[in-house]
């Protein structure tokens, strides 16, 4: 691989600090497979506990989907992604709501919850009381013990962005780059990077 390349696409941090709410935007040369091209929501953040997250841009196809999971929310197509490495067993869920607060919920910014009492959560699903185009499943998460994930950011293996709610249960295709675009102009260039920077 030439370094020349690579250093040409090496952009520095845009300086933006980490914290809940935000997202973290992997550099296009990432070699760990399930965070390339990843967006990173984070959900908890303290600089003297570490931090936790979930990738929001790498779907589980719908036909790897349990159909008993999907039973369990009135037979609804549902949306999951893979959030991290750490729990691959466990389930997570992340909604929007205006009115509809589930209890135990945590909220990352305003009317986005993660988490909280999964039996309220799945009749108001089954209800339609929380539409189901508002909530997003992951299995697994993503978690940095303290000072690691500041380590990463100033190596240059994330950028930090803030971040619209909305965003998070649009198409996950071209989040990746999507979110590169609204950064500064200099970034941009990430997005022509191909995923194997030996195919020209």
């Amino acid at each position: 691989m030439n370094l020349d390349y690579i250093e040409l696409f090496n952009l520095k941090t845009n300086n933006i600090k980490p914290d809940i709410g935000r997202i973290l935007i992997s550099e296009p040369f990432t070699v760990d497979e399930i965070f390339k091209r990843s967006v990173v929501l984070l959900t908890q953040y303290s600089s003297k506990k570490g931090a936790m997250g979930f990738i929001l841009n790498k779907p589980v196809p719908y036909q790897d989907i349990n159909p008993k999971l999907q039973e369990e929310f009135g037979g609804r197509e549902i949306n999951i992604s893979i959030g991290g490495p750490v729990e691959l067993d466990n389930l997570f869920y992340l909604y929007k709501s205006d009115n509809e607060i589930i209890e135990n919920s945590i909220e990352i910014s305003p009317n986005l919850y993660i988490g909280g009492d999964y039996l309220q959560f799945r009749t108001a699903i089954i209800k339609k009381i929380i539409p189901i185009k508002n909530v997003k499943f992951f299995f697994g998460y993503s978690g940095w013990s303290a000072g690691q994930l500041e380590t990463e950011i100033e190596n240059n293996f994330w950028l930090v962005k803030k971040f619209k709610a909305m965003d998070i249960f649009t198409s996950d295709k071209d989040m990746w780059a999507n979110q590169i675009k609204q950064l500064e102009d200099k970034y941009k260039i990430w997005t022509i990077v191909p995923e194997d920077p030996r195919v020209n």
